[in-house]
């Protein structure tokens, strides 16, 4: 998982070395003791014609299914925010030199 088992107020960064890649991710996120849970989707892809695509979902449900939908309607490179209270999500996509960079953030709104 890119991601892996990331903790509060921490950045994590996977390098791909790679001409094209597709990624697309389901996470739960705990909103605290007795507290219901929320769930995020984050997806990426470059693909062979180097066209960048990011997104970001909000869809309170377990499984691949939320991750599939966010994939599916990622359509450009635009910068992308949502709220799923008490998270908010960011998405990103940044150039530096030579390299693209795609940033996910999550924030407690």
């Amino acid at each position: 998982m890119p991601l892996g088992d990331v903790g509060s107020l921490r950045l994590v960064a996977e390098r791909f070395n790679s001409d094209t890649f597709s990624f697309a991710s389901n996470y739960r996120v705990d909103c605290g003791i007795g507290k219901e849970k929320r769930n995020l989707q984050f997806s990426t892809s470059l693909d062979s014609q180097g066209n960048k695509k990011i997104n970001v979902g909000v869809i309170n449900q377990n499984g691949n299914q939320p991750a599939k939908s966010t994939w599916d309607k990622m359509t450009d490179p635009d910068d992308k925010s949502l709220l799923n209270p008490p998270f908010g999500v960011n998405a990103f996509i940044r150039q530096k030199d030579q390299t693209s960079i795609w940033l996910f953030e999550v924030v407690e709104k």
